[in-house]
């Protein structure tokens, strides 16, 4: 049985970041090449919190060893299936 997930990274908040609620959510906006990006910030408020575009699996090889492998792909059913493979 595999796991399918997206990766979390914490990353500091960035200089020129604007604070917001929303849905009882507090968030970090600002821009970036004349994007707006958002983060959620952490419970303590001290970093953000990002996401990964791509999914990662998590399975147990022929040996019973945990293995994790990184897919980059954004479909959860084609990852999904990628996972029933492995």
């Amino acid at each position: 049985m595999a796991t399918v997930y997206k990766a979390k990274r914490r990353a500091p908040i960035p200089e020129d970041a604007e604070f917001l609620e929303s849905r009882g959510k507090r968030y970090a906006v600002w821009m970036v090449g004349g994007q707006r990006k958002r983060a959620s910030l952490t419970a303590d408020g001290r970093c953000i919190s990002l996401t990964s575009a791509g999914y990662v699996i998590q399975y147990f090889d022929h040996n019973g060893k945990r293995r994790k492998k990184t897919t980059r792909c954004p479909d959860r059913d084609a990852v999904e299936r990628l996972a029933n493979a492995l």
